[in-house]
């Protein structure tokens, strides 16, 4: 399936050098897209209902978020998400450090579509992203898109 059109990506994640490999191997992809990153949980859910300097912001397409932020943690952040009728079907992936068994219950019982644990190189993140693209892009069919 050839995608023509860009796919809006909200990353949610504080910590720069982890963004960095996360939008280094989607650069990489062969998928055309558009990484929208915010450094935390208030600012994601900002983004999402287009608030403050977020007003012209894209539905994204997919979310991935980070569990541990400042302001708002990524499960209150998931329960907003599902909780809102209008932002409900968007998928959200988890990325996380921790590999805790509940973290992992913890997320997928509040609807995310997926939890992974993130890598700290780019090589392993490059891999990961090819699995998501595969997956996401390129398989699944996305909301809006």
């Amino acid at each position: 399936m050839a995608i023509q059109q860009s796919i809006d990506i909200l990353l949610a994640e504080d910590e720069d050098t982890d963004a960095f490999f996360f939008e280094q191997a989607l650069g990489a992809s062969a998928v055309p897209n558009a990484v929208h990153r915010v450094k935390d949980g208030q600012q994601a859910v900002d983004f999402l209902r287009r608030k403050g300097e977020h007003r012209q912001a894209p539905r994204p397409h997919i979310i991935f978020l980070d569990i541990n932020m400042p302001r708002l943690d990524g499960y209150d952040v998931l329960r907003e998400i599902k909780a809102d009728e209008g932002l409900r079907d968007i998928p959200v992936i988890i990325i996380s450090g921790s590999s805790d068994e509940s973290d992992i219950v913890k997320s997928y019982r509040n609807y995310a579509a997926a939890y992974v644990t993130k890598s700290k190189n780019l090589e392993d993140m490059s891999d990961l992203v090819k699995a998501v693209d595969s997956f996401w892009f390129q398989q699944a069919r996305l909301p809006g898109f």
